[in-house]
């Protein structure tokens, strides 16, 4: 948490499936490091809550990253924290898993997309 609320990631991470155009346009290289270009990091909301559990009112999230996380979840608890993600990501917003993760195959409303350096899902253009 301490190192999203910084903005600030290594190499292998900020390259990990962001084009280095975006790259560019939003971060910083700091010596090895790189860090959110200010403008950038206003943009950017960290927040720590339970994923089971109440999660109140959150603003329209364009990307969430959820990695390494419903793997340790039941497969219903995994259910209810995806069904309130697409209750918060935004029509085509994207969701990042940990590597080893995967979202249920019986979930239509995310489709895997793959990249050269990453795979993440999309939320279906439908709102709801």
């Amino acid at each position: 948490m301490a190192q999203a609320q910084e903005g600030r990631f290594n190499e292998v991470e900020v390259h990990r499936g962001v084009q280095p155009i975006l790259v560019r346009e939003y971060f910083r290289k700091q010596g090895t490091d790189y860090l959110f270009h200010d403008a950038a990091g206003q943009l950017v909301v960290v927040q720590e809550l339970n994923l089971v559990g109440d999660w109140g009112e959150l603003p329209a999230a364009d990307v969430v990253f959820l990695r390494n996380v419903l793997r340790y979840m039941s497969p219903d608890a995994q259910q209810t924290v995806l069904k309130k993600l697409k209750s918060v990501l935004r029509p085509d917003g994207y969701l990042f898993l940990g590597a080893q993760e995967t979202a249920p195959e019986t979930d239509s409303d995310f489709t895997l997309v793959v990249t050269e350096k990453a795979g993440y899902y999309q939320l279906s253009g439908k709102s709801g």
